[in-house]
């Protein structure tokens, strides 16, 4: 907005988010956003032709906030209908979606008004979390010139199906190690960022694992059966290289207690 020199009666920004620290930096004069209550009342009391939201984290009474030609517009951080909810980057990696960015028309159910813009990341091979919020990023900011250049109408409504949801749950970052290698892989991917983090219990505790590779290598499958499923084979500075299944792979960026993950032990019990 603040490029395309549009005019901006106001700013609301969540305790802790990126816009936040990104204002006070730039020393832009922002509102922080309290409670639902109050942010409603600060929206209704406001002048403006184009409400825009970017990460609101309340839903709002849209049809009864708007007045005249008001326009109300949302840019999510998915291709909407898929991945509704809050957390669609890690949920693009975690089910496999294609990842960009749409905005929409506001309504008051939760990302489901008509589409005026979307933007793919179209990514080709395995991306972290870290990452992926990126290039969402950029195609949040592309939607949305889009969607301005457009005057924020529409191009269709949102297909007539309830697409999907996706909302971090504690219990989503938890590695299960009986599950496919790839799909351990993609896992801990999904999360790969300093505020979340996969995780697994083994002899010290807790670990945190950031992110994680399949390797291949023909030295390790000639001596394949020389190690045991979830047996340690190396660990070097915060990474452990294990054999799971038929597979090596690798566990990269750990934290917590390392002490006790030597190589040639397992990594966590069997079954586990």
């Amino acid at each position: 907005m603040i490029e395309q020199h549009l005019e901006i009666a106001a700013i609301f920004a969540a305790a802790g988010s990126f816009l936040e620290d990104e204002l006070r930096r730039r020393r832009i004069a922002f509102t922080p956003i309290g409670d639902r209550t109050r942010l409603v009342d600060a929206i209704a009391a406001l002048e403006f032709d184009v409400f825009v939201s970017n990460g609101c984290p309340h839903v709002l009474p849209v049809s009864a906030l708007r007045r005249g030609d008001q326009r109300f517009v949302n840019v999510h951080p998915s291709l909407l209908p898929k991945l509704r909810g809050m957390h669609p980057v890690n949920g693009a990696i975690l089910y496999d979606e294609p990842a960009g960015a749409t905005c929409h028309v506001m309504v008051d159910a939760v990302d489901a008004g008509a589409i005026i813009s979307q933007v793919p990341v179209g990514l080709a091979g395995d991306v972290d979390a870290g990452l992926l919020y990126q290039l969402v990023f950029l195609a949040e900011g592309e939607a949305f010139r889009r969607a301005h250049a457009r005057a924020f109408a529409p191009l269709a409504d949102v297909p007539a199906c309830h697409g999907s949801y996706y909302s971090r749950r504690p219990a989503d970052l938890q590695v299960d190690f009986a599950a496919p290698t790839a799909d351990i892989v993609r896992r801990i991917r999904a999360f790969g960022v300093p505020t979340q983090g996969a995780y697994f219990d083994a002899a010290g505790g807790r670990i945190r694992v950031m992110s994680a590779a399949i390797v291949r290598s023909d030295l390790l499958d000639a001596q394949r059966s020389n190690y045991r499923h979830l047996e340690i084979i190396a660990r070097y500075d915060d990474n452990l290289l294990i054999r799971h299944r038929d597979s090596f792979l690798l566990l990269e960026r750990l934290s917590g207690d390392l002490s006790s993950l030597t190589a040639g032990d397992l990594l966590v019990p069997p079954g586990a």
